[in-house]
């Protein structure tokens, strides 16, 4: 998902992430409009999250007999072809906490923060995301991104109103960039726009 970042940007927040479906879900039925201003504030927390989930991975390998170690299809019962189906109960129940957790913070951070709240204050993931699509675009790769026409736009701000995650579009539209760390290439934004200025374009 990474690499895919350097030509797609953010777009598997949109059309690939499980938990971003859940917080499409959670959105429609709580209807709370996103967080909007204080962005760099917003990626400061989740870069912090970031750093701590990345050190949590490198750590725990180390403290369990190093990363050549490691069996990628754990749980693995000797002798059985179907290992993912024989995960033991303990790493059941492991799961089904970690999972019921996941989505009762979606439900929470949806209530608190607006939707997609999850997405813009917590997720390690998007970092990810956004440090791959500033690599795309340093090394000039060609990728999907926003293009728009502001000599169309008659201020009508549906585009700013609609983003899934709070982005002021409109603005981005007068400035002429169409870039975002935040930007999670839904095209809630195309959809919203009576006079069709944005769309999606490869480039």
């Amino acid at each position: 998902w990474f690499i895919s970042s350097f030509f797609l940007g953010r777009s598997y927040c949109s059309f690939i992430c499980m938990g971003g479906a859940g917080q499409e879900v959670f959105g429609q039925l709580i209807k709370k409009p996103p967080i909007t201003g204080s962005r760099k504030k917003r990626r400061i927390v989740r870069y912090i999250i970031f750093a701590l989930w990345l050190g949590v991975i490198l750590f725990a390998p180390l403290t369990n007999g190093g990363f050549l170690s490691i069996n990628p299809f754990f749980p693995n019962v000797p002798g059985n072809s179907l290992p993912f189906i024989s995960i033991p109960r303990e790493v059941s129940a492991g799961l089904f906490m970690y999972f019921g957790m996941q989505l009762l913070s979606f439900v929470i951070l949806t209530h608190i923060l607006g939707n997609r709240g999850f997405c813009q204050f917590v997720c390690p993931i998007s970092v990810l995301g956004d440090i791959g699509s500033r690599i795309g675009r340093k090394l000039h790769i060609p990728g999907l991104k926003l293009h728009s026409e502001p000599e169309k736009c008659v201020q009508c701000k549906e585009c700013s109103h609609n983003c899934q995650m709070g982005i002021d579009v409109c603005g981005m539209v007068n400035k002429g960039t169409m870039i975002d760390p935040d930007c999670i290439l839904c095209g809630e934004c195309i959809d919203a726009c009576p006079r069709k200025v944005i769309r999606f374009k490869f480039h």
